[in-house]
């Protein structure tokens, strides 16, 4: 820069004195020579007769065109040498342009020694290029960042998609788990509503089977006596009943994984039946004033039966009871055998109702437990009920967020592709940018000679 107060001689001012000056030589040199040959010419004319004075005049414009001669000589290279170095500096700063124009920001600065328009134009020039290779340096670093980042970006949304694509397959299948969950807890729900119908009927049919017994104990007062005779049979009978408690509790060993409504299903259903033998037994001595009582028994014994039958619809472990049900059943068939027995000794007593007391008294009280045992079970029914019916509205409601979340992961999928389609367009144009930038060379070459550029 020019220190304040200082003016500059402007170029385009030097080149024009410059050319106007060897100009104004040569013009000046060609009437120099035509005046001094007019003058000679005159002079010669009239000094013929006088020779010392031409040769003193020939001395003096020898003189006058030696000097003039040297003068516009010297002013001539003067010109000519400041007009050379003005082109030279256009030169480089044209071949500076050039490089640039053709991608080449390679070049050193370029440096000149004049104060006037031309170092403006360097200066000028010089930042311009600087800026440039800033700028596409910065371009090229950004590029290479938006490539990197575009192949992370693609990687991970690879990888989040894969991820997506499981997790969505993993609610799918819990989907179908809560699906099949839901199924299973109806059907339970249905078979428990059975079980308790029936419940209800055997609790009814116990209520009436008790109104019976005590009908009977009341009728059987006046047979009392012929208990005596009977009780060596009883004995028998009691020994069978004690049988077929022992094959109760194996049964209800077996039957232990079935749970605690099964085993008071079952126990209930044996326990009735075992009831509606007795009160059979007992109405087959009772003859003609027992047949009501032997039908409520029948009663009773088909609907322990149905009973039993829907416990073992309600588990497939009630299978397992069978080799002890056989048990039972042989045990009912000696109990079978050793009451005709004692019928038959029976029917010797005219008085059988004493037997038929003590059998209605014992049939009373158990019917009053197993009335409570009925409510019990009825009581726990409800309570599995109502955990399986909540269990069902989990389930239900399980399986609608399931299919909520799997839309929401089938959405979430398909961002992720948006998100891999965009990386993927991305990485195109940082290629593509990439490669335009490359048309540029920015690196400096280690020893490049520096390009000078100067007016003198």
């Amino acid at each position: 820069m020019d220190k304040p107060g200082r003016k500059r001689f402007g170029f385009v001012a030097k080149l024009t004195l410059y050319v106007g000056l060897l100009v104004f030589i040569i013009i000046s040199s060609a009437s120099f020579v035509f005046i001094t040959t007019t003058v000679m010419y005159r002079e010669l004319s009239g000094m013929a007769d006088r020779p010392q004075q031409l040769v003193w005049l020939m001395r003096w414009v020898n003189l006058f065109a030696g000097v003039g001669g040297v003068i516009a000589a010297a002013l001539g290279v003067i010109a000519l040498i400041y007009v050379r170095a003005a082109l030279r500096g256009f030169d480089a700063i044209l071949a500076a342009v050039r490089r640039v124009a053709q991608g080449d920001l390679t070049g050193e600065p370029l440096h000149v020694r004049s104060r006037d328009e031309i170092r403006d134009l360097v200066h000028d020039l010089n930042e311009m290029t600087a800026h440039i290779r800033g700028v596409i340096e910065q371009a090229q670093r950004a590029a290479q960042e938006v490539a990197a980042v575009s192949d992370e970006l693609t990687a991970s949304a690879d990888e989040t998609s894969r991820a997506a694509q499981e997790v969505s397959q993993a609610i799918e299948r819990a989907a179908a788990g809560a699906q099949v969950q839901l199924r299973y807890t109806q059907e339970s729900t249905q078979g428990i509503e059975t079980v308790l119908g029936n419940l209800a009927e055997v609790s009814r049919i116990v209520a009436e089977m008790s109104e019976a017994a005590a009908a009977s104990r009341e009728q059987a007062d006046r047979g009392n006596k012929v208990m005596a005779a009977a009780g060596t049979q009883m004995g028998v009978i009691e020994q069978a009943v004690a049988k077929s408690r022992d094959l109760a509790q194996e049964l209800h060993r077996i039957s232990a994984d079935v749970g605690a409504i099964v085993d008071t299903i079952r126990e209930v259903t044996e326990q009735t039946n075992m009831l509606a033998l007795n009160a059979a037994i007992e109405a087959a001595r009772a003859g003609e004033a027992g047949k009501g009582f032997a039908v409520v028994a029948d009663e009773v014994r088909k609907l322990s039966e149905q009973s039993r039958q829907a416990a073992q619809d309600i588990n497939q472990l009630i299978q397992s009871m069978r080799s002890a049900i056989d048990g039972t059943i042989a045990a009912m068939h000696e109990i079978a055998s050793e009451v005709a027995s004692g019928a038959e000794a029976t029917r010797h007593a005219e008085a059988a109702f004493a037997q038929i007391h003590a059998s209605t008294a014992g049939i009373a009280a158990r019917l009053i437990d197993h009335a409570a045992m009925v409510r019990e079970m009825a009581e726990r029914s409800q309570a599995v009920s109502a955990l399986v019916a909540q269990t069902a509205a989990i389930a239900e409601e399980s399986a609608a967020q399931f299919s909520s979340v799997a839309a929401t992961a089938s959405e979430q999928s398909a961002a992720v592709q948006e998100i891999f389609s965009t990386s993927a367009a991305l990485h195109r144009l940082a290629t593509d940018l990439e490669a335009t930038i490359h048309r540029f060379r920015v690196a400096r070459d280690v020893g490049a000679p520096a390009v000078a550029a100067g007016t003198g």
